[in-house]
């Protein structure tokens, strides 16, 4: 019997320890929800979250954690996860959320510029002490790399902050998360995604600003990295998709930078430049026109139709840069390439895809010869100039306008012409 009461007793005791902690805990609670640190490192309480009662103590931050998200108190949240990172330092979960929740929740719908970069790098620090601990774990590295690479990378005052701040751009700060990935995860594919957006990316961006010859060097990694994913993945869709597209546009891309390099700034570059100009456009558009040669996977076609779309620009540009300098007979042929490869690409590459339509293409021709006859009339003090001029002003501003409709921008050349042909 008295073995019993004992017992009884005993369990009383636990019980009656437990809802007391569970009381001096909701004590600790503020009236927003947020949980205090205690008050002195020596305190009762501390010793006791500090020992046996710490899984206890933890178990209630995640649940208290999950009624303030449910509420959508989503600050609170944060600092509940925060408590819990310095109690367990050792739960990468731990890290991952307090991380997450400060990109999705609070960082993504700060309004503020300022306020926004400051979050983002308190999410970018708690992943980085989570892999300095947990180097290899798989939920952290995928968030640093969408951190870098959906979030800072994609808005330019954050990519700012990015390179003053840690030294890189987002973009390449992703590049390098995701060769980490790879390293960490080789048999995920979606280390291997990872690696595959970001160098499209990096490439495509290289081309954009000019960096033609790093745009080619990084279209040769991509195929190495193209390869390996068939390799490893032989029944994954895009694997095979890129290891047989991206060895395509390498010599493209290696000609191109040989290509624009031949021409100056009146698009002249002399026969020898005219000729690998028509090689060029003869290989883009064999490209092009061959049924199964750019990729239709919705997944990765993108990048396809960004290369399109800039050496199709490109040159368009050579084009406008020869009628600006008066040659109109030599600009002539490449205005109907650039016409045909958007008919062969027109509804394949994206709505937007080409940038120069077919219809913009041959108003170009007409200004081109409008140009060419309102010259003469001027030389030769003709009355019919200032006609000639009128329909030619007109058709420019038509021709900026369908451009502007299709791009939401101006591609420069009306602007230039005007200022070249008009002084205005």
């Amino acid at each position: 019997m008295r073995r019993r009461a004992i017992a009884f007793l005993a369990l009383a005791l636990v019980a009656g320890g437990t809802v007391a902690l569970r009381l001096r805990l909701e004590e600790r609670v503020t009236a927003t929800g947020v949980i205090r640190p205690a008050d002195r490192p020596n305190s009762l309480f501390g010793a006791l979250v500090g020992g046996a009662f710490r899984p206890l103590f933890l178990e209630y931050l995640w649940t208290k954690a999950d009624a303030l998200a449910r509420e959508g108190r989503n600050w609170e949240v944060v600092e509940i996860h925060g408590r819990i990172t310095r109690l367990d330092p050792d739960n990468p979960r731990a890290y991952h959320a307090q991380a997450w929740w400060l990109t999705y929740d609070l960082a993504q719908s700060e309004p503020d510029p300022p306020e926004r970069w400051r979050l983002y790098r308190r999410a970018i620090d708690h992943v980085r002490a989570g892999l300095a601990r947990h180097p290899d774990d798989w939920p952290l590295l995928d968030l640093r790399f969408e951190i870098f690479f959906s979030h800072v990378a994609a808005d330019p005052y954050l990519d700012r902050q990015c390179r003053a701040n840690l030294g890189a751009d987002g973009l390449a700060m992703a590049l390098d998360a995701a060769y980490a990935m790879r390293a960490a995860h080789p048999d995920r594919p979606a280390a291997w995604d990872a690696l595959r957006v970001a160098g499209e990316e990096t490439v495509e961006r290289l081309l954009n600003v000019g960096r033609t010859a790093d745009g080619a060097r990084g279209m040769e990694e991509l195929a190495a990295i193209g390869v390996a994913m068939r390799q490893r993945f032989p029944d994954d869709p895009v694997a095979a998709e890129v290891a047989t597209s991206y060895p395509l546009w390498v010599p493209i891309l290696r000609a191109l930078e040989t290509t624009l390099a031949a021409f100056d700034e009146s698009g002249d570059a002399g026969p020898e430049g005219e000729a690998l100009l028509a090689d060029l456009e003869a290989r883009i558009e064999a490209l092009a026109g061959a049924p199964d040669a750019l990729r239709t996977d919705p997944e990765v076609e993108r990048f396809d139709a960004a290369l399109v779309a800039l050496i199709h620009s490109r040159i368009m540009g050579l084009a406008q840069r020869m009628l600006l300098a008066k040659r109109p007979s030599a600009a002539l042929p490449h205005l109907d390439w650039v016409g045909r490869l958007a008919r062969l690409t027109e509804g394949r590459l994206g709505p937007r895809m080409p940038y120069y339509t077919e219809a913009y293409v041959s108003l170009l021709r007409q200004i081109a010869e409008l140009d060419a006859a309102w010259r003469e009339a001027s030389g030769r003090r003709d009355p019919s100039a200032a006609a000639l001029r009128d329909r030619l002003e007109r058709s420019l501003e038509d021709l900026d306008r369908r451009f502007r409709e299709r791009t939401g921008r101006s591609d420069g050349f009306t602007s230039r012409f005007v200022a070249d042909r008009f002084g205005a």
